[in-house]
């Protein structure tokens, strides 16, 4: 069995985002047989890939050129036209650029695309057969957890012993995300104006608040109850026109409430597509068995509210009685213990099973042949190479500003 995951990252991998390596290295750890990642950020890598694989698998990463490089995605996917075998499409953020995403499934003749779209009334009009040629769609998450025993779970504090009552973090988007993706950001000021002087708030919507990597993961562990809603976007902007003109106007007219940008450049336009689930801080706060508060939803189907999260109405009508369950320490705990077993522990959302689904659905027999040892290793090389080269270019640029601003 031969797997290419073709994904693109400008610095290595170990310093990205845990949730980009981990939706990558699951591949290699679970397709059987050899499986090639391929950075494309390192085009002459591209050089030495062999013509004929058995599945090839164009990670969100490669695919979020989208955003900032649109015509870098289809002139490297003109290097990829060559390669045989089924190719698979694991796009994320579907609801802008989408266009780009079309032509490069039509180029490169993708026979599936697992989307985070679960309504088929939606794929077909993001992504309708005469602009993309793909039929077949299946709707994945955008993130999964590791098995159990990677986490430390016994050494996790009772919620006796956690300093913050609620912990939360959001910044605020652009509005071209539509009204939906507002409310990540209005429950933190909601509940920042409504402090209730029993309870530790940490809520913070400043960039400089964000916290990275592990942090965030120390930071939910010393906290209670945290906050959520659903992920996603309710615009819809194929061509990433609205979403230039929208930030161009924003950054000019910065105290333009959402009303008013919406009325002026996209009236009528919101509410075209219904592009919501579960996001992964679902399973990190589950993972550090800290308790979900979370606007009402769907949450992908996974969630239950009352057994798995505490809801919060839309209109917070219903904001006094979830204080008062925050204050409740024994019933928040069983919350969040609830989702841990559900969520966490009972493996129903690990990257295994992640993989295990995807290859469910490709025609394809997988057993576990060896790829070509000079192929394989060959690439490898050469990217671990230019990815070392690049990591020391880094570390020496770093260096050097570092000893002009000692300077």
């Amino acid at each position: 069995m031969r797997t290419l995951v073709i994904y693109f990252s400008a610095t290595p991998i170990e310093k990205q985002r845990k949730t980009i390596g981990d939706s990558l290295f699951c591949f290699s750890s679970f397709i059987p047989g050899e499986v090639t990642l391929v950075n494309v950020a390192w085009l002459p890598t591209a050089f030495f890939l062999p013509k004929k694989v058995e599945l090839i698998i164009f990670h969100y990463s490669f695919l979020g050129l989208k955003f900032s490089h649109p015509e870098k995605l289809l002139k490297i996917g003109e290097r990829f036209k060559m390669l045989e075998g089924y190719k698979i499409a694991i796009p994320q953020d579907e609801y802008v650029n989408t266009n780009y995403l079309n032509t490069f499934f039509k180029q490169n003749k993708i026979d599936q695309v697992f989307t985070l779209f679960n309504k088929k009334e939606d794929w077909e009009k993001v992504y309708p057969f005469s602009e993309s040629g793909v039929k077949k769609f299946n709707t994945v998450l955008p993130g999964y957890v590791a098995k159990p025993e990677s986490y430390r779970v016994d050494k996790l504090k009772p919620h006796s012993q956690r300093k913050i009552d609620i912990g939360y973090r959001a910044t605020k988007n652009f509005f071209w995300l539509g009204q939906f993706a507002l409310m990540k950001w209005e429950i933190a000021e909601y509940f920042k104006k409504r402090q209730d002087s029993e309870l530790v708030f940490n809520i913070s919507t400043k960039v400089e608040d964000t916290f990275l990597g592990n942090s965030w993961y120390s930071f939910l562990e010393n906290s209670r109850v945290t906050l959520g809603v659903e992920s996603g976007a309710s615009l819809l902007d194929k061509s990433g026109k609205l979403r230039e003109e929208v930030e161009r106007y924003q950054i000019n007219n910065p105290n333009a409430d959402f009303k008013k940008v919406s009325q002026l450049l996209f009236k009528n336009l919101d509410n075209s597509i219904s592009y919501f689930m579960a996001s992964p801080r679902i399973f990190e706060a589950a993972i550090n068995k800290t308790c979900m508060v979370l606007m009402e939803g769907n949450y992908s189907g996974i969630l239950t509210p009352n057994i798995h999260y505490i809801p919060l109405k839309k209109d917070y009508s219903n904001f006094e009685d979830v204080i008062e369950k925050i204050k409740n320490k024994p019933f928040c705990e069983s919350i969040a213990e609830k989702a841990y077993l559900d969520l966490i522990d009972s493996e129903e959302y690990t990257y295994e099973k992640y993989v295990e689904f995807i290859l469910s659905k490709c025609p394809i027999n997988f057993q576990n042949k060896k790829f070509s040892f000079s192929t394989s290793f060959l690439h490898k090389f050469i990217s671990s190479s230019l990815e070392l080269v690049y990591t020391i270019y880094l570390d020496y640029i770093k260096n050097v500003n570092i000893k002009r601003r000692d300077k």
